[in-house]
C-alpha cells in the first residue's frame, strides 16, 4: 500500500517489487495524510 502511494503499479505478470525510492515517496505522502488527519481531529 505504501509502494502504491508513492506511484508503485503492480504488474502481476512481472513480479516486480517498489524500489526504496518509490516506498520513500509513499512514508513521506502518508506522513503528510497522518498530519492533515491529526490537525483536522484537534480542530473538530
Amino acid at each position: 500500500m505504501i509502494g502504491c502511494l508513492g506511484g508503485f503499479i503492480y504488474h502481476p505478470k512481472k513480479g516486480n517489487m517498489p524500489g526504496v525510492e518509490t516506498l520513500w515517496k509513499g512514508m513521506m505522502r502518508m506522513r503528510d495524510f497522518a498530519t492533515a488527519w491529526n490537525a483536522y481531529r484537534d480542530s473538530a
